[in-house]
């Protein structure tokens, strides 16, 4: 699950430099780590950041 994570991360990453989205100055978090939050919570937890266990 960790090496589907990290290539999550990577293509997100890539996406947004291809794009030349450039990030809020004030964030904590990046466009890449958000997208990634997003796409691994909706894959392995059915859309719910808050569940705690995988399966």
């Amino acid at each position: 699950m960790e090496k589907e994570i990290i290539i999550v991360f990577c293509i997100c990453d890539e996406i947004t430099q291809a794009l030349k989205i450039v990030e809020d100055p004030q964030v904590k978090m990046t466009n890449s780590e958000i997208m990634t939050t997003a796409l691994v919570s909706m894959l392995y937890f059915s859309g719910n950041f808050e569940k705690d266990e995988i399966f």
